[in-house]
């Protein structure tokens, strides 16, 4: 009897032991504990470097722009607005040009698959000599040629820089949508060339 007893009460401790002690986490499954861990950054690509790399230039080109602009020698500053001044005409020219002869092209006789190459050129030599007699008007009043003369030489000079450089920039891109068809459209031979050449010269 003493023995069931001591055995009785081993057995409650034990019970008693197992109740009171804290439950066991259960383990995670395998996949689980692999998508807790960080994944691992992917390198990066050779268009992100050079995106990176044009970032930078643009940045540091404006602030360049900025420190030219304002510095404090006059014939530097001078330089930098004249640099400023043929950039913005150059690329505005060249844009407008192109884009002009294509709509005018478009609305005129329709797209080039459409209207041919021949409809196609002659729309083209239109619109060259259209923005050539432009040129040549918007300078002649500019200057003072024609029309009332300028009350300032100085704005009168610096209008016909801008507007040479633009409206000139703009009759050569508007020339070379022209001669370029013409030119694809000649013989690829060596009198087809030079029958070209000779004919944009004269």
């Amino acid at each position: 009897a003493a023995i069931l007893h001591v055995a009785g009460g081993a057995a409650e401790g034990w019970r008693a032991a197992q109740l009171s002690a804290p439950a066991e986490m259960p383990t995670p499954p395998l996949a689980l504990v692999a998508s807790a861990q960080p994944a691992p950054q992917p390198l990066p690509s050779d268009a992100s470097f050079d995106v990176a790399l044009m970032l930078l230039g643009s940045i540091a080109f404006v602030m360049t722009l900025f420190y030219l602009l304002h510095y404090r020698d006059d014939d530097i500053r001078t330089c930098s607005w004249n640099v400023v001044s043929a950039s913005i005409c150059t690329f505005t020219g060249v844009l407008i040009g192109m884009s002009w002869n294509q709509c005018f092209t478009f609305f005129v006789v329709g797209p080039p698959q459409v209207a041919g190459p021949v409809k196609t050129m002659l729309c083209n030599a239109a619109a060259t000599v259209g923005w050539y007699i432009c040129l040549q008007v918007v300078l002649a009043v500019v200057s003072g040629a024609v029309g009332r003369k300028p009350q300032s030489l100085e704005r009168a000079i610096l209008d016909m820089k801008c507007f040479a450089v633009l409206l000139g920039v703009t009759n050569g891109a508007s020339n070379l949508s022209l001669w370029g068809m013409v030119q694809a459209e000649v013989p690829h031979d060596f009198g087809g060339t030079v029958g070209v050449v000779l004919t944009c010269f004269f």
